[in-house]
């Protein structure tokens, strides 16, 4: 059973997710943040051969988006071994809600996910 507070990360579902998800990423990350490039992020990232809808992640508690991340799949070469590994960008939380614990929990969920 899952505690009130706890923070939960799954799979951002939907526009009325990934948006806010994608306008929080153009806020932390463009020095003239817009809701359209935060549009346009989004539209690009979805249209990438590789993507696969659970890349993108939010950390919640309840029904709050407290951020997000994007844990993009990839293979390592160790020798002749091609490793299965996941590399984790975009980290973002909510400006109100900094040092809650939202990147701890995103470095749990990207190493399960890897």
């Amino acid at each position: 059973m899952t505690q009130p507070d706890a923070i939960t990360v799954r799979p951002l579902q939907g526009d009325a997710e990934i948006q806010p998800y994608f306008w929080l990423t153009e806020q932390a990350f463009d020095t003239e943040p817009s809701e359209a490039a935060a549009r346009e992020w989004a539209t690009f990232m979805q249209g990438l051969e590789e993507f696969r809808p659970d890349m993108l992640r939010g950390a919640f508690r309840g029904d709050t988006l407290l951020g997000g991340c994007i844990v993009y799949p990839r293979q390592m070469r160790i020798g002749r071994a091609l490793v299965p590994t996941g590399c984790i960008g975009a980290v973002v939380t909510d400006p109100a809600l900094r040092l809650g614990g939202v990147a701890s929990t995103f470095l749990r969920d990207a190493d399960a996910y890897a």
